[in-house]
């Protein structure tokens, strides 16, 4: 079974053929609702829905009407996905909600109809217009009746008031996980020490949309941004699939295999938080962190009973040997962050600065 959205806009209601359009539904409907974003605040909640920029969606809102809109919560009880061409090329979706939208659309004459089309699109587009994740809309009975109209803003409009709703919209919405310093997440977000959540993203760009973030820096590459959490800021590092932060391979492995924390959000598994930890412990940074030295010979006995004094990983050469035999047996290269505000070992001026602190650590 799968949930998904569907959407009248409210130029769509407008038409005389707006119920010959309606009579097409034949899912199973969960819910039925009117919802109107007061003129003040659509563009703003229009961009988040869609995932695009305001200055790109004026067209876009000259079809949808700025007025009150119908939304339909459905329920596929056998989907099938077939493969259908569409705006961005030939894609597999789930047929009967592919088929519907197109239908509808052409009984209103216009793109007045949006309807998730893949179930990650609708647990994206639930969570992010209802606040209920599409399992939980999966164990509802069909309406009985429409619901009460509503005027709320999607998820997260007004700010956040704790870490749990970011991650609820996040696992929803978005592959993701938290990189390191997550041991006291979701109730304590900082951890001594180190003032920001590090995350790994696959779309930096839509991440932000969804936190509603704000950048800290003017540079484009830089990728620290502010978010509203209970009236103060709490800053956010996004990095993202093929940033360099990491080998893009190791990205992506990291995101294949990440594990659900028991605070409800993602983590890498064991192994990769081990070398991804040591991999910007002895490479992102000028010197090895005494909490992170404390931590990597920590994680070391437990994941594979190897007794590694601390002070080994203050010896960059030789924390760069340990690194150096795990990715090249996964095949992951050295790589140089597209931000520049990045310490790393591996660029040019960075590399020259070293040697000669290598050099005195050998005499």
């Amino acid at each position: 079974m799968e949930a998904h959205l569907l959407i009248v806009w409210a130029n769509g209601l407008a038409k005389p053929q707006a119920a010959d359009a309606l009579d097409l539904i034949r899912l199973p409907v969960l819910r039925r609702q009117r919802l109107l974003w007061p003129g003040d605040r659509f563009m703003a909640n229009l961009s988040r829905f869609y995932d695009r920029d305001i200055a790109t969606l004026q067209l876009k809102s000259h079809e949808t009407g700025l007025g009150e809109c119908l939304t339909f919560v459905l329920r596929d009880d056998a989907p099938r996905y077939e493969a259908r061409l569409t705006s961005t090329g030939l894609r597999l979706v789930n047929a009967a909600m592919f088929d519907l939208r197109e239908a509808m659309r052409a009984r209103l004459g216009g793109n007045m109809v949006h309807a998730t089309v893949t179930a990650e699109e609708g647990r994206r587009d639930l969570y992010l217009l209802t606040g209920q994740r599409a399992d939980a809309w999966l164990q509802q009975p069909a309406m009985a009746e429409e619901a009460a109209p509503s005027q709320a803003d999607l998820v997260g409009a007004h700010g956040w008031k704790h870490l749990d709703e970011i991650f609820a919209l996040f696992n929803e919405a978005l592959p993701y996980l938290v990189l390191r310093n997550f041991e006291g997440l979701p109730d304590q977000i900082y951890v001594p020490g180190h003032n920001d959540v590090d995350m790994l993203v696959s779309n930096r760009d839509a991440a932000v949309r969804l936190l509603g973030g704000k950048p800290v820096f003017p540079q484009p590459w830089r990728v620290h941004y502010s978010i509203d959490f209970n009236g103060h800021d709490v800053r956010f590092d996004l990095r993202h699939i093929g940033d360099k932060y990491y080998d893009t391979r190791w990205e992506l492995d990291l995101l294949s295999r990440r594990i659900m924390a028991p605070g409800g959000f993602y983590r890498p598994e064991p192994i990769d938080y081990f070398y991804t930890l040591l991999y910007h412990a002895v490479v992102h940074k000028r010197a090895m962190k005494p909490d992170y030295a404390e931590r990597l010979s920590r994680m070391a006995a437990d994941l594979a009973g190897w007794t590694i004094a601390q002070d080994l990983f203050f010896d960059r050469n030789r924390a760069l040997e340990i690194l150096s035999r795990h990715m090249n047996g996964r095949g992951y290269k050295p790589t140089v962050p597209s931000d520049h505000s990045v310490f790393c070992i591996f660029r040019p001026q960075q590399q020259a600065q070293q040697q000669p602190q290598q050099q005195a650590q050998q005499q």
